[in-house]
């Protein structure tokens, strides 16, 4: 009674922290194929064929400028990190709220990035230049999209909710 709808079940918290977990470590490997993954030289590319960049430094360099700072946002795992530190401590105490704040707070600042990222691959025009030849490819892009951005609503909503209730 004294805790309402903010219980933490620790083997559920659990699972689903690990599997957010593997989700954000998907994001650090992205990261780290991003500085040896070649790019075409967009000065080359307004003669006709473009020529690619394999040079390391090159490609680290042009991905410092580029994406790095939004996809550095997405890799560390604060709602985890808030959750399984911060939340357990401060249920029941007149610190709940601050510890539902940094949740929200983190919620948003790490999924606005992440959606930011993901929107030029559903207008089709991706960093690469590769884009979607099959209508099934643009199917399940749409579709994650989709997901992604019901996640985003769905944590909101139940976050903005929890401030209602106590």
């Amino acid at each position: 009674q004294d805790k309402k709808c903010t219980y933490i079940n620790y083997p559920l918290t659990t699972t689903i922290v690990v599997l957010r977990s593997l989700t954000d470590f998907v994001y650090l490997l992205n990261i780290l194929l991003r500085f040896r993954l070649a790019y075409l030289d967009p000065e080359s590319t307004e003669l006709g064929a473009g020529e690619l960049v394999k040079h390391p430094k090159k490609i680290a360099k042009n991905y410092m400028r580029g994406w790095f700072l939004i996809d550095l946002l997405n890799a560390p795992p604060l709602p985890q990190i808030i959750v399984l530190l911060v939340l357990p401590g401060e249920l029941g105490s007149s610190g709940a709220n601050y510890a539902k704040n940094l949740l929200r707070t983190a919620v948003v600042v790490q999924y606005v990035p992440r959606l930011w990222r993901f929107l030029p691959l559903v207008i089709g025009r991706a960093e690469s230049g590769f884009t979607f030849q099959t209508a099934w490819a643009n199917l399940v892009i749409n579709f994650l999209t989709f997901v992604l951005s019901g996640h985003v609503m769905g944590a909101c909503w139940y976050l903005f909710g929890l401030q209602v209730i106590t």
